[in-house]
């Protein structure tokens, strides 16, 4: 099925049985790039470079599967930065391949910035930077949804940052076969900002603010979808297996990659909900994703 504004859900990371089939850079000893291949965001995999021809690395699947998201998520790339993804079948050292994003900005464009009713005009034509730096703004991502699923066993993610200050650095790369639902999630879905920055105050009223932590948590609701359906994409591979220990990334608005700053959730259930017979061979259920940092 191609790509379509229903919400899209990846819940079957396949980086927890790939491999690092090929790399430009090793990484740094205590940040190897085999760290993308890793659960744990605070263990990225830094590469020692910020050469072009040297922040790629290739995926190994172990067989050939149906990717339809892909991502590089929690990294430090700049405005100026672009990425690539390229699917093969066989071994991309002989064989052409049967995917290739072409050359894509670190941030989506921002169509109309600065012409529209409100904003200001900004070179790029990008979301403010400082709203997409850390720690002052939430974890960035660099996320592709396919327009259409991609059969491969191998990835190859290029990274042009040159002008980074910092060796490119990227907590984990996740890709992922993406469900979305016949019907689109409820009306009331909601993005939530969750600010838990440590606070004190003294008795003359002064503020003082320690660590800061910013996430998002995405709550949306499944209506009356086929029982099968919801049980063999939401209760049974997210609920069951996946459960409050696993990861998902969701994007809200997939063909709107305008939004997927601030639309997108990489994280973890907060609940593990019902699934009810609402209807006549119709289930409902619900999702409720709390953002990892």
């Amino acid at each position: 099925m191609s790509l379509n504004q229903n919400v899209i859900v990846g819940a079957n990371d396949f980086g927890s049985i790939a491999s690092i089939f090929a790399a430009g850079d090793a990484g740094l000893s205590t940040y190897p790039i085999t760290n993308l291949l890793t659960p744990q965001l605070y263990l990225p995999a830094k590469f020692t470079t910020n050469d072009p021809t040297k922040t790629w690395f290739t995926l190994d699947l172990q067989k050939v599967r149906t990717v339809s998201l892909s991502a590089l998520l929690k990294h430090n790339l700049t405005y100026a930065g672009t990425w690539r993804i390229r699917g093969y079948d066989d071994d991309p050292n002989v064989a052409a391949p049967v995917f290739d994003s072409g050359i894509m900005t670190i941030f989506p464009p921002i169509s109309g910035y600065g012409v529209l009713p409100w904003g200001e005009f900004a070179w790029g034509g990008s979301i403010e930077e400082y709203v997409a730096t850390t720690p002052l703004g939430f974890n960035r991502h660099s996320i592709l949804p396919y327009t259409d699923a991609m059969l491969a066993r191998y990835i190859r993610y290029d990274i042009s940052d040159p002008s980074n200050n910092d060796f490119p650095t990227i907590a984990r790369c996740w890709t992922s076969y993406g469900y979305q639902p016949s019907l689109n999630v409820s009306y009331g879905a909601k993005i939530i900002p969750i600010d838990e920055t440590e606070v004190s105050s003294s008795r003359s009223g002064v503020r003082h603010y320690g660590r800061i932590v910013k996430r998002k948590s995405l709550n949306m609701t499944f209506e009356l979808l086929p029982i099968k359906e919801v049980l063999f994409n939401i209760f049974g591979p997210i609920h069951l297996r996946t459960g409050k220990a696993g990861e998902l990334l969701a994007l809200l608005q997939p063909l709107d990659a305008e939004t997927w700053f601030f639309e997108s959730v990489f994280g973890n259930l907060t609940e593990t909900e019902a699934s009810e017979h609402t209807f006549y061979n119709r289930m409902s259920t619900a999702l409720t994703i709390d953002e990892a940092i």
